[in-house]
């Protein structure tokens, strides 16, 4: 078994918040510049509560008077916490990995300091029971949350663990290549960004409602058969250089895990190549580096990441050959659920389908959140200094609301109004919200038209041309009209069968009474 990484000593306290964990932060930070000890000090936060973390790296821990000061700087927050050999090997590994930094300080005079970042840290490690694995879990997934209830984005969150800002225990650690987390990062900071709400979720649903009777009309009884025609609908996504995070706005229940969000994004980032990489300064890194990715050019991965910030599913999207790639250890069956609600969804965010004749409107939503950062001074000379910098990132909050749309004119006219007691057409008689409406593109075509016997209408041809896309009125099937004549004819000959002469003599009083026979003369209205 690999031996455990351990600092000579630490001090670990459990704060009350954010606030007392930046106090302690700065009192540790002027008195580690006072001491010749190569002294850590990190704030992190782990199963939801706050805490920081000193210790030192030398084979000898600090002077008892060394030890005194930094002790009592820790004593509003007193008593200590003891940290397991898992963890306390993360932190070390961490901070043996910025060895260039240490190299710079050192050269320089200086003592490193983290800077004060939230870091979430998961600790996992083989010789775990999986006890101890679940309870790492939910710290892991608690610390995420605490993380998003002071405002900071879920992309960041992510974008933190992917960095290499995640730390796990064990050997050999898991390195990420800093080339492809800036790559990565950058996609990140440059992508698209989409809320799903719950009203998104349930216009989803109602369109899945409405296709479920377009694939029985057409025969498409299996996932084969459907996937065709959602590729056609899923093509206009990819066609654009657009990287796409759709989250949503709370995690969902799915066969994988509790999903939080989507990532799409292309196998070959070429403006991210070219923000990281300068031709003027190596050519050679540069077209190296477009042209191994280059080779995958026709390919885009869309990644499903659950609620704990890791990558549940990895999809991949072939645009040359139009077909999915799955991984080893999935079939179509396993995956068809989203790949239906990618194309369904494509729909959505291009505003294909609504709950009114006309486009949605999509508010944007801002999240704002502090980092601390190291900065320059503005006036005179001297190193540069912390402060906290407000960021924000801009979503589109993907939502329908039926009660902002405009409703349809009321009834005015003195003769519609003594017709309203009549039977309505199925458009009239739908709620605003059981109707949905697609935009669809109507070609070109030709009309004919008969000659008519009475001479006032000759034969010929119209081209009838549209300009614009056509709003179609779609119906939920649970709500969609019946067929009722049919129903109801066959239910009046069902109740009143008029038997033949050879069982029954014809005399009117034998002879059932049939209502057809009754109310010839006026005509029924089929009853819904």
């Amino acid at each position: 078994m690999t031996e455990f990484l351990l600092p000579c000593w630490y001090r670990d306290v459990e704060v009350g918040g954010p606030r007392e964990q930046k106090t302690l932060f700065r009192a540790l930070q002027q008195l580690i510049e006072t001491t010749e000890a190569n002294l850590t000090c990190n704030s992190y936060i782990a199963g939801g509560h706050y805490h920081v973390v000193l210790f030192c790296l030398n084979e000898a821990p600090p002077s008892k008077p060394d030890q005194a000061r930094l002790e009592a700087a820790f004593a509003p927050y007193l008593p200590f916490q003891t940290l397991e050999e898992p963890f306390l090997d993360a932190l070390v590994r961490a901070r043996l990995g910025k060895e260039h930094m240490i190299l710079q300080d050192a050269a320089a005079g200086r003592l490193h300091v983290a800077q004060n970042q939230y870091r979430p840290l998961a600790v996992e490690h083989a010789s775990l029971s999986q006890e101890k694995r679940n309870q790492y879990r939910e710290d892991w997934i608690a610390t995420i949350k605490a993380l998003l209830a002071e405002g900071k984005p879920f992309i960041e969150v992510f974008k933190m663990t992917f960095a290499g800002e995640r730390l796990t225990s064990g050997f050999p650690l898991p390195q990420t290549d800093p080339f492809q987390a800036s790559l990565f990062c950058q996609m990140l900071d440059h992508a698209q960004l989409w809320l799903w709400t719950a009203s998104a979720r349930q216009m989803y649903q109602d369109l899945v409602q409405s296709l479920e009777a377009f694939w029985a009309r057409k025969g498409w009884t299996t996932p084969e058969d459907q996937l065709a025609y959602y590729n056609t609908l899923v093509t206009d996504l990819f066609k654009t250089e657009q990287r796409y995070w759709i989250e949503f706005d709370e995690p969902q229940p799915d066969p994988l895990g509790r999903v939080r969000a989507v990532f799409l994004y292309p196998r070959y980032p070429e403006q991210e190549l070219n923000r990281l990489l300068d031709p003027r300064e190596d050519l050679v890194a540069w077209l190296q580096a477009h042209q191994i990715l280059g080779q995958e050019v026709a390919r885009w991965n869309i990644d499903v990441i659950g609620e704990n910030a890791s990558v549940l599913l990895r999809l991949s999207y072939d645009t040359q050959l139009a077909c999915w790639v799955l991984p080893e250890d999935q079939f179509m069956s396993q995956v068809f659920a989203w790949t239906r609600w990618l194309a369904i969804t494509t729909g959505m965010l291009h505003k294909r389908y609504a709950r009114a004749p006309q486009a949605p409107d999509f508010p944007t939503h801002i999240a704002s959140y502090q980092t601390k950062e190291r900065v320059p001074r503005k006036r005179g000379k001297g190193k540069p200094k912390d402060k906290w910098v407000t960021h924000s990132r801009t979503y589109i909050k993907v939502t329908y609301d039926v009660s902002a749309h405009t409703s349809r004119p009321t009834m005015v006219d003195p003769q519609e109004r003594e017709n309203a007691t009549k039977r309505q057409n199925w458009l009239a008689q739908a709620h605003p919200g059981d109707l949905l409406y697609e935009q669809r593109i109507i070609d070109t075509f030709t009309r004919s038209y008969p000659t008519r016997k009475d001479g006032t209408r000759r034969e010929g041809e119209v081209t009838v041309t549209h300009s614009e896309p056509k709003w179609v009125p779609l119906l939920r099937p649970t709500l969609r009209k019946r067929q009722v004549i049919k129903k109801a004819v066959a239910s009046t000959y069902e109740e009143g069968i008029i038997p033949s002469e050879q069982e029954t003599p014809e005399s009117p009083q034998s002879r059932p009474s049939s209502p057809v026979s009754e109310h010839r003369g006026e005509r029924r209205e089929p009853t819904c």
